[in-house]
């Protein structure tokens, strides 16, 4: 996921800070960004999340769940039949 920050008065050097910050925590081992993970997150992230996810995720009726890495991006049955 990635995000394109124009016109809102957002400085380069927070964006690069922001970019540098989000590579280096990609970069680390899965065993370190795991004791990351809130299985129960605080009131105020879960709403967040939420409404962020409603607002630009399609409806869970209208997915198929496939491969995150599949063998080749020609074969639908290992990663899924619907693209959005």
């Amino acid at each position: 996921m990635g995000y394109k920050i124009i016109n809102h008065g957002v400085g380069g050097d927070v964006m690069e800070k922001m970019h540098g910050v989000g590579k280096e925590f990609f970069e680390m081992p899965v065993e370190d960004r795991a004791c990351l993970y809130l299985e129960d997150p605080p009131f105020e992230i879960a709403l967040l999340r939420f409404s962020f996810i409603s607002k630009f995720a399609s409806p869970i009726g209208d997915s198929v769940e496939g491969e995150d890495n599949p063998s080749t991006p020609d074969d639908q049955t290992k990663w899924g039949l619907l693209l959005r």
